[in-house]
């Protein structure tokens, strides 16, 4: 059986996408929304932030990855348009070799001439051709993690399985609730694991959870591995 593979990497935005509009726009910073690619679209929605009324139309004007741009909602912050891109000789390699693989984007937030993916694999055997295409084409990535998928809809979250399971049991227990239903030390008991380590469990999963739902732009996969974290807070 094949085993879904997460691949978190950056990616040089004059391999990718809008090295142009990133040159032009420096502050500008830009997510798109989850899309499985393909020959025929690469995602298509795309949230820009840091923006004064026009820059992004502006800035994509002449860039060669694109051929429209559409807006569709604006906000004090942030506008979502829908991106035409140039799917035939303008797009980067790196896009080439993600859409000639089974594969999906989980997030893709850029800034400053690079962009930060993650993307899910079929197998562990397609992960390997789309970094064996990029190698191949000069498409220089800078893996930070590989993994298999671990747990129910928790890989694309950077969420270990400790983790979620820690967020889950102490939501369930009422920990969160105002007033709390359980404290820490009944919720830790409930893990098995000691309250520091239970406490340490609890930020990073929170840490992850905003940097890969709300946050555009930040950081992913925060934490260190649970057993060797739980290990320094004295937890099992």
């Amino acid at each position: 059986m094949n085993e879904s593979t997460i691949v978190q990497t950056r990616i040089p935005a004059d391999r990718f996408l809008l090295a142009e509009t990133m040159a032009r726009g420096p502050d500008l910073v830009y997510e798109a929304e989850p899309f499985v690619l393909s020959d025929s679209d690469l995602f298509p929605y795309l949230w820009v932030r840091n923006h004064t009324d026009v820059d992004f139309e502006v800035h994509a004007e002449g860039d060669p990855t694109v051929r429209a741009v559409e807006r569709l909602a604006a906000f004090d912050h942030e506008i979502l348009y829908r991106v035409h891109w140039n799917r035939h000789g303008g797009v980067g390699a790196a896009v080439e070799a993600i859409v000639d693989e089974p594969s999906a984007v989980l997030q893709a937030s850029g800034r400053d001439g690079e962009w930060e993916v993650k993307l899910r694999f079929d197998s562990k055997a397609a992960a390997s051709a789309f970094h064996d295409a990029c190698a191949a084409t000069d498409v220089r990535l800078h893996i930070s993690q590989v993994h298999r998928e671990d747990g129910p809809r928790t890989s694309q979250w950077s969420l270990t399985t400790g983790q979620r399971q820690a967020l889950v049991t102490a939501l369930e227990m009422g920990y969160f609730d105002v007033p709390r239903g359980a404290t820490a030390e009944e919720v830790s008991d409930a893990l098995g694991i000691s309250d520091a380590a239970l406490s340490q469990r609890l930020r990073r999963a929170t840490t992850n959870l905003v940097s890969n739902t709300i946050t555009i732009g930040g950081p992913t996969g925060v934490g260190h591995p649970d057993a060797a974290a739980d290990e320094r807070a004295g937890g099992s």
